[in-house]
């Protein structure tokens, strides 16, 4: 069901984006937002896995 998702999200992409519909502002826009997103979750996640490593190593 996921990969149906992806597939489904990134077919729009591609005709939202060859279609002219939005603008290239909003495209650049919203793949700004979406990285920097994606960018602070990956670091959250990172500095939740070494507190957890750190804390799992303490009480080894």
């Amino acid at each position: 069901m996921k990969s149906f998702i992806m597939a489904v999200m990134m077919t729009g992409d591609i005709w939202l984006r060859s279609s002219g519909v939005a603008p290239d502002q909003f495209i650049a826009f919203f793949y700004t937002g979406l990285g920097a997103s994606l960018l602070l979750a990956g670091l959250l996640f990172a500095c939740n896995f070494a507190k957890a490593a750190l804390a799992a190593k303490g009480t080894a």
